[in-house]
């Protein structure tokens, strides 16, 4: 179960400076690291940026992120148990959070790592958070 609470206004400003401003940046730098081939920084930047956002509604809607870390798929089973918000995102969103909570925590390359030239696109569906 998730802890919920009521954000203070100077939580809210925290929240959006820390987490959505923060994400904005990083989905401006994977759109560039993807256009330049940069793969492998492409997927942490998409990951961290996709991260941020869950993390941003999360914590708007007061629910506690403590325990999430990079578990992206964690964080959209709790953005998806809000009652009050209806969120219109393609089928394949889950896959795709699968997929940038694999690869994209793969910085340190402990595995191989992929991309099959649809990903940019995937990213910019999944940021309709």
């Amino acid at each position: 179960m998730t802890t919920k609470w009521r954000p203070a206004p100077f939580e809210l400003g925290f929240i959006t400076q820390t987490f959505r401003n923060s994400a904005d940046n990083d989905y401006i730098a994977a759109r560039l690291l993807y256009c330049n081939g940069l793969d492998q920084q492409f997927l942490w930047s998409a990951e961290q940026a996709v991260e941020k956002y869950l993390k941003a509604i999360l914590l708007y809607n007061g629910i506690n992120t403590a325990d999430i870390g990079h578990l992206l798929t964690r964080a959209f089973d709790r953005l998806d148990a809000i009652t009050d918000i209806q969120f219109d995102l393609p089928d394949d969103t889950r896959d795709f959070l699968e997929y940038l909570q694999v690869y994209g925590t793969n910085r340190y390359l402990q595995h191989p790592s992929f991309t099959a030239g649809e990903e940019l696109l995937r990213l910019d569906n999944s940021g309709e958070f």
